[in-house]
């Protein structure tokens, strides 16, 4: 027998919510789409982090992701959500299309109020994280970026670790 959507779900945040009482916090990569893996994700999260490019980003897509998300909140039963955190990311500030991009992303807390079941969560737009050298070539080396930027570039990019430790304590 095959297990439907609702089962596969099911058993997917049973397994997530199993793993709350170990660990302090639990940070799980989703893609964007609400197939079954992120919606078990979302049925288990207290916040989300939404990182959204400042390049050539498609606005209608990014609203139809919070519709979508809206919709799926009573469907799905995502009581657990109180806040939704985006990172406005790759953003060079010489690039009008990446300005006008984060004036659009800025504007989102103020669409979700006037969404029927996201207006009560708590929206926070982080500082847009800028288009760095070293942001690309962590991964590309295979490391993580926080000891990619600590062991080699810590002076250039100090501001960096900032940023990141602010999204962490905003996740709280």
């Amino acid at each position: 027998d095959e297990f439907k959507r609702d089962e596969k779900i099911n058993i997917l945040s049973n397994f997530i919510e199993s793993l709350k009482s170990q660990y302090d916090k639990i940070i799980i990569d989703a893609p964007p789409s609400f197939g079954i893996i992120t919606t078990s994700i979302l049925k288990c999260a207290k916040s989300i982090l939404i990182p959204i490019p400042t390049k050539n980003v498609d606005t209608d897509g990014m609203v139809g992701f919070f519709r979508t998300l809206d919709k799926i909140f009573v469907t799905e039963n995502l009581e657990n959500l109180e806040k939704i955190v985006l990172v406005p990311n790759m953003f060079d500030k010489r690039i009008t299309d990446a300005k006008e991009t984060l004036a659009e992303i800025k504007r989102i807390p103020t669409l979700l109020h006037e969404t029927q079941n996201l207006r009560n969560l708590n929206c926070k737009v982080m500082n847009p994280f800028p288009q760095k050298s070293c942001v690309q070539e962590a991964p590309s080396l295979k490391y993580f970026l926080v000891p990619y930027i600590m062991d080699f570039q810590r002076s250039q990019n100090q501001d960096l670790i900032l940023m990141i430790d602010n999204i962490a304590d905003e996740l709280n």
